[in-house]
């Protein structure tokens, strides 16, 4: 079975689609994604049967929702983590970042053992269907720059403003 079940999920002013398998969450969008845009991701993705269903989403957007106000550091949802070889291996080591702090482009491409690939990471971590629960917010410019992301960047600032915040480790 190729079921995709989607909701919209909302915090505030804050909002996206989010999308999941029968047992992983795989697509986590933001506000200025539309309906369409994720509809292309999931038939490329090979899910045909896109169904909405804000029940199977549930547990998803509880832990999302915590995230936002501040009581939650880390996911414990099972993630759907699919791509080339190259863009897993980016993903999984964005899921490495601490909460609250940030590594460069050219950091993340040194840890996978690839210095010279940071241009390719930055590609890999600009098709991250997971956002927020894959932390690409966490990857900047070598000078600290928060630049491109797919919920924009001002979503990106906003979201390390509120890990920053929130950071158990400033205390």
């Amino acid at each position: 079975m190729n079921d995709l079940f989607w909701s919209y999920w909302e915090h505030n002013k804050k909002s996206g689609i989010i999308a999941c398998t029968e047992n992983e969450l795989i697509y986590v969008g933001s506000s200025n994604e539309t309906y369409n845009a994720f509809q292309e991701w999931a038939v490329r993705s090979k899910y045909m049967n896109i169904i909405q269903k804000d029940s199977k989403l549930k547990m998803y957007k509880e832990q999302l929702s915590e995230y936002f106000d501040g009581k939650r550091t880390k996911f414990t949802t099972k993630l759907g983590i699919y791509g080339t070889s190259f863009e897993v291996e980016v993903w999984k080591t964005l899921l490495t970042i601490p909460y609250g702090k940030t590594l460069s482009y050219k950091s993340v491409s040194e840890i996978l053992g690839k210095p010279k690939a940071y241009r390719a990471v930055a590609s890999a971590i600009a098709k991250n269907p997971l956002l927020i629960f894959i932390p690409c917010h966490r990857v900047v410019t070598q000078s600290g720059a928060s630049t491109g992301y797919r919920g924009g960047v001002d979503f990106k600032l906003d979201l390390l403003e509120l890990e920053r915040a929130n950071s158990f480790e400033n205390d």
